[in-house]
């Protein structure tokens, strides 16, 4: 089921050979977590929503409030009985015949969901291995903060971990800095329990320091700041982090 411009039906009904959304790109989204049909960070969702729209030059319909938003994605959730936690994805698409110039600014909206397998989060004790996906930069201006349909660096950032063997990879903005998780984690910040940090600088290899700290939030984005070869990290929870900057 779905939830096509606030009717619920079986599928979405949308033809993809004039929809700007699948055409140019044109069509933003937010991906959310509901559970016990509670919309977990609604208010961060929505404006976040929001303020996409208005950067996009969308035209928000007037109705759009945040008990509309809420009330979509619950209307939606409450036709399922397998989970108690979904995955929501709500998408927004300017509807519009043109070219790149659309001919009007309106917008509709569709919203899927998927169960999930827990209701909280959850940290795997598996090892975890990453790498840096180089082949391709995310510039650095407003625009990369949106989550948008055009999603081509994470789609191949995602293959190039598949194909060598990783469980994931974090891409670069074009300042060489690392941004964000290509899917699985999409905050440059982790929280990290009991850790040790080897840094090895290569203009002296015996110059190598050790840090090991019980609590911390580590920023990645400072790391990838200093001047490191090889970052690595072991977890007490057997999850294993190798950079190579």
């Amino acid at each position: 089921m779905v939830n096509c411009n606030g009717n619920i039906q079986e599928s979405s009904s949308i033809s993809i050979d004039s929809n700007r959304g699948f055409l140019y790109g044109d069509s933003i989204f937010e991906t959310i977590k509901v559970v016990d049909n509670k919309v977990l960070f609604l208010e961060d969702h929505y404006f976040r929503l929001m303020a996409s729209m208005r950067i996009c030059r969308m035209e928000i319909p007037m109705n759009f409030t945040m008990e509309y938003f809420e009330t979509q994605i619950s209307n939606l959730i409450s036709t399922f009985s397998t989970s108690n936690s979904y995955r929501v994805r709500f998408s927004v698409y300017r509807d519009s015949e043109g070219f790149y110039l659309p001919k009007e600014r309106g917008v509709r909206f569709f919203i899927t969901a998927s169960p999930l397998s827990s209701d909280v989060y959850v940290f795997s004790k598996k090892q975890y291995e990453v790498e840096l996906f180089k082949d391709f930069f995310i510039p650095k201006q407003l625009l990369s903060t949106l989550k948008t349909n055009n999603k081509m660096l994470q789609i191949t950032g995602s293959i190039f971990a598949n194909e060598n063997g990783y469980d994931n990879c974090l891409v670069l903005n074009d300042e060489k800095n690392v941004k964000y998780y290509r899917s699985t984690i999409s905050a440059p910040q982790l929280t990290i329990y009991d850790y040790t940090i080897y840094i090895e600088d290569t203009k002296d290899d015996q110059d190598t320091k050790k840090y090991k700290t019980e609590e911390v939030r580590m920023n990645l984005f400072l790391f990838s700041k200093a001047k490191i070869t090889s970052l690595e990290l072991i977890l007490r929870t057997k999850l294993k982090i190798l950079l190579k900057l």
